[in-house]
């Protein structure tokens, strides 16, 4: 997601990697909170009555963030890759603070990671460790049990079972180096 226009996007984009060959048709122009709808597998334009008739599905995750201080070089892009393939991981979560993130003071917000951060990778890992070696065995069981029975009470207990995330109604794989 970028934070401006597909013009000032397109410019950026063609100018610093024009190997992308990036084009105006695959960019979307939404507001801030239709792309809350988009990045929820909702359709942008899906209309007030609609969303407030519907039984949104609400996932809860536990999610590690780990904070990249000099980018990445290409083979290390490229193991990251290979590592999400092997493991049929379908999303990793990249979050830039470059370009006006930067010129934000530290103090000015309760959000304090601003320089010398190029940007935030979340994935979702600790609890699988963790859990895995507590549980002997029976913490996949007991997660998928957790994401089909009670993942809306996921926050009353802090040493709750994590659940997994949905796509399109399946339950996916995410991240989890």
């Amino acid at each position: 997601m970028f934070l401006g226009d597909a013009s000032t996007l397109l410019s950026v984009l063609n100018r610093r990697l024009p190997e992308l060959g990036l084009v105006r048709y695959v960019c979307t122009e939404t507001s801030w909170i239709e792309s809350v709808l988009f990045w929820t597998d909702i359709r942008v334009g899906t209309s007030e009555i609609v969303l407030l008739q519907s039984n949104i599905t609400v996932n809860y995750i536990k999610r590690k963030s780990d904070y990249v201080h000099e980018p990445i070089s290409r083979t290390g892009l490229e193991s990251i890759w290979r590592k999400m393939i092997e493991l049929e991981i379908l999303a990793m979560a990249f979050n830039p603070y470059e370009g006006m993130m930067a010129k934000i003071s530290p103090t000015a917000t309760p959000f304090p990671y601003r320089a010398d951060n190029l940007w935030k990778i979340q994935s979702y890992v600790e609890d699988t460790r963790y859990g895995e070696k507590y549980f002997d065995g029976n913490f996949e069981r007991s997660v998928e049990i957790k994401t089909r029975v009670g993942s809306g009470n996921f926050f009353r207990n802090e040493h709750s079972f994590p659940v997994k995330p949905y796509f399109n109604g399946q339950i996916s794989k995410i991240a989890s180096f």
